[in-house]
Parts: C-alpha cells; structure tokens; sequence
C-alpha cells in the first residue's frame, strides 16, 4: 500500500501486524517510514527509534537518519551513520548513502571519501559510487578525473549487461540516471517521474532536482558519457 501511495490502508496493515507481535521492529520501522513520508515527522520518529530498540539493524538505521536528513538534523545523521559502521562495518552501501547525504551538501571532499570507503569495499558492483565520484568531479570542472572514473563505471555497467538495474542496485540507477546525461531537460523530467513514482518525499524531490541543476550548469562531461547512457538505456529496456 504504502509503495502506491495509500498511507492510511498502510498505516492499518502495519498497526495490525504490531498489534499481533508488539516487538516487531520490521513493521514498526515500516509504519514510521509511511509517517515520514506523510510528513508525520514526530510519529515517524518515535517508531523509529523504537524499532531500533528490538532489532538494530542498518536498514532500520538508515530510515532514522533519511528522516533526521528531513529535519535537518544534520549531527544526527552523521552520528546515525557512525552507529551503522560500528556494527556493519563491511556494509558499502551505507558508505554510498552517507556519500549520496554529503554531496546533496556540497561537502565534496568528505562525500569522496566515503564513496572511497565503498569502492575499495566491492570495486567489483561499485557502478553507483563511481558515477557520483564522477558528478563531482563535472561539477568541479575536472574533467580528467571525471574522465577516469567514468571509463571505470562504463566497463562495470558493460560486465553487468543485461542486469535490470532498478531491480538489482536502486542506487546504481539513481546515480546513473543523474550522473549521466545528454539531453539534460529529459534527463530532469525522467528524475522526478522516477522520485515520484517511488513516493519520494517532495524535500528528496527537491534536492535531487537542484543537484541536477547544478550538474547541468557544470561543463559537458566527458563524450565517455554517451557510451555509458547508451549501455544503460539499452539494458533498462531489456
């Protein structure tokens, strides 16, 4: 329900699932998260915080911080990632969130150090974090860097052929699609169709929209590009 956009038919599934085991942190973690995206913020944070208390794990731990995110609590978020590397600390995608957090920041040199972190972790599915290293580097004017980066996620998305990106790594295709790009209206328009869909909050709306205005207004990446959103425009219509 809550992925269609029915919030209360949501809500009223997760309370039942509670009401039968009052300590299950899945469906409590759930119905924050459907709070949050109705912007129920003060709910969305006591059932977060208390389906941490049963089960402490990082996907719990990243809705906590996706909402601290919304409240622009930025030390919260920062010491909500600190706790997921504590107790996951071979996890790459938490690296590649907090990476995605601090770009939406501008704090470029501290984002390419976690998106580093999550490159070295598994350089063999990293496509997501050298895209984004890549964006920084368009948005910085440093087109060599991009360049390097960008071959290295092109000869990744070639081995990955076929794969349904959506599917198989959401971040992969959330950078691809914001990292990549040649027509740069479509590209916009495509995004928020995409955010929308998903039932992205409309504050996640707007800072991914306003990260790819920005990108837009950065030099012409690398012709490398065309390459690589040919690849993946071929691979999502399989």
């Amino acid at each position: 329900y809550r992925q269609m956009g029915s919030y209360e038919a949501a809500l009223a599934d997760f309370d039942r699932a509670i009401e039968l085991d009052e300590k299950y942190a899945g469906a409590i973690a759930s119905r924050g998260e459907t709070y949050r995206q109705m912007g129920s913020y003060a709910a969305a944070l006591a059932d977060l915080k208390q389906a941490i208390t049963f089960d402490e794990a990082p996907y719990h731990l990243e809705n906590l911080a996706d909402l601290y995110d919304d409240l622009d609590e930025w030390e919260q978020v920062l010491a909500t990632y600190a706790r997921i590397q504590e107790i996951a600390s071979g996890n790459p995608y938490a690296y590649n969130n907090l990476g995605l957090k601090l770009m939406a920041r501008e704090l470029y040199e501290e984002a390419l150090a976690a998106f580093q972190c999550r490159i070295e972790m598994e350089p063999e599915t990293a496509v997501s974090a050298n895209l984004a290293v890549t964006a920084i580097h368009i948005i910085r004017g440093q087109n060599e860097l991009a360049r390097d980066y960008l071959d290295r996620a092109a000869d990744l998305l070639s081995s990955q052929a076929g794969r349904d990106l959506k599917d198989a790594s959401a971040y992969d295709y959330d950078v691809a699609q914001y990292s990549l790009y040649s027509n740069r209206e479509d590209v916009l328009e495509r995004w928020h169709n995409w955010l929308s869909q998903y039932h992205h909050t409309e504050k996640e709306i707007g800072e991914e929209i306003d990260f790819l205005q920005r990108l837009a207004a950065a030099p012409q990446p690398p012709l490398a590009a065309a390459a690589v959103l040919e690849l993946l425009n071929e691979t999502n219509s399989n």
